[in-house]
């Protein structure tokens, strides 16, 4: 059910929040030993909530776009009557959060009901802590579902809820999205508050919203104050065919890709970004020293069991030299103008890239090894160092598991990239739906 339906059947008393919550827990129950995608809910709290959101809509006349809209929480977001887990293993459980982190609060003010916690990445560092376990994907529960917004992705791909909070420090709310067919944004950097949210990297972390479609993640933005844009005519799309043909070569998604292109109601440019082939080191030593440097100062960091990968990232971020951050710091900037001078100068209205080079495999690759895990952020990354917005969107099925189309926008865009989204949604009719 889409969210613009579901406010629909609330206001015409078709269903209500009440039996919404109830059939949301049930659903959450019967699939949580499959896919591992929640850390902690309260029956109790959700209950509560759905009563007073179906109080609001039998007294309100124009009720919050959002009353109602069961939503899942990635467990680094503080929220009020839960622990903050972060993903990894602990000597003594951590402190219950006293109170919301701001996004969280922002989006209770538009009235979601908040569900409980998804399950992520240890410290949302791209390693599963094996006392914690991974999430597994709707689609093959063989495969992963993703990281580090693993949890969010699965629970919105199974149907369990309607919204789900992401973060994104190097793709980690649109890898998961495309291997589970659903939509998830990366805003521009800054525009979405991370006060309440455990840190990875204050130079590329974002958050933002996981949701079954485009026309959900419109709702979404207007509910937070984000207007609708639209778009008239045939836009104008870019892509750099030598960058993804460098990265992909003969790889069956590349074929896809390239086939799903081709069938865009758009005008297509081949363009090149010159800096492609150089964005993956800056955010290595963006996120590898300034990881290690919020770590070291974690007061928590004595009661945590960290992985043993997650420990060795964390060692290698204090062997990086000062005059290196420095100068990765000083290119993130150039890159930055780089690639909006490029979209002005090209007059686009998006960029286009896979998503991923693949489908879901059968565990997280790592953040560091230089391979697999290179591979799979290597066009997700290069918009965490620019700061540009950019959502995935499903398009394709290859080998039984849905691929992403990645579009970029213009800074500060964020509406136009997401109507842009739900026109070429519409234009390729392509609903995937994870049994």
């Amino acid at each position: 059910m889409a969210i613009r339906e579901l406010r629909a059947r609330y206001l015409s008393g078709d269903t209500s929040p009440v039996a919404v919550a109830q059939a949301a827990l049930a659903r959450m129950r019967s699939e949580e030993p499959r896919l591992h995608a929640w850390a902690d809910w309260d029956e109790e709290a959700v209950m509560r909530q759905a009563q007073e959101a179906h109080q609001r809509y039998q007294k309100e006349a124009r009720p919050p776009l959002l009353l109602g809209v069961p939503m899942g929480v990635k467990d680094l977001y503080d929220t009020a009557g839960y622990p903050t887990r972060l993903g990894t293993a602990w000597t003594e459980e951590p402190e219950t959060a006293a109170a919301d982190a701001d996004l969280v609060s922002r989006l209770r003010q538009a009235g979601v009901l908040v569900m409980g916690k998804t399950r992520l990445l240890e410290f949302a560092y791209g390693i599963v802590n094996p006392e914690d376990g991974s999430c597994r994907n709707p689609w093959n529960p063989d495969r992963t579902a993703g990281g580090s917004s693993g949890g969010s992705a699965a629970a919105v791909a199974a149907g369990e809820i309607l919204l789900a909070l992401g973060s994104d420090t190097g793709g980690s709310i649109r890898i998961p999205a495309a291997y589970t067919g659903i939509v998830g944004l990366k805003p521009t950097y800054g525009t979405w508050p991370l006060g309440g949210a455990f840190p990875l990297s204050w130079s590329l972390d974002h958050a933002g919203p996981l949701v079954p479609s485009a026309d959900d993640l419109t709702v979404v933005l207007e509910a937070l104050g984000q207007p609708p844009a639209d778009f008239q005519g045939r836009p104008r799309l870019g892509v750099d065919w030598g960058w993804v043909e460098r990265v992909m070569g003969d790889m069956p998604a590349y074929g896809v890709f390239r086939d799903v292109v081709s069938r865009l109601p758009a005008d297509l440019v081949d363009v090149q970004w010159s800096d492609s082939a150089s964005v993956e080191a800056v955010m290595m030593v963006l996120i590898m020293a300034e990881a290690s440097a919020i770590h070291r100062r974690y007061p928590d960091r004595d009661r945590v069991r960290y992985a043993p990968l997650t420990r060795l990232q964390l060692d290698m971020g204090e062997k990086i030299l000062a005059i290196d951050y420095l100068d990765a710091c000083r290119l993130q900037h150039q890159m930055r103008s780089d690639f909006e001078y490029l979209m002005r100068a090209q007059g686009l209205q998006g960029f286009l890239t896979p998503t991923v080079p693949h489908a879901a495999p059968e565990q997280d690759p790592v953040l560091a090894d230089g391979g697999e895990g290179s591979l799979e952020s290597a066009f997700t990354a290069p918009f965490n160092v620019t700061g540009h917005p950019a959502l995935t969107l499903p398009c394709a099925m290859l080998d039984g598991l849905p691929l992403g189309l990645q579009v970029v926008g213009r800074w500060g865009r964020d509406q136009e990239i997401a109507a842009l989204s739900r026109q070429l949604e519409r234009a390729l009719a392509f609903t995937p739906l994870a049994q």
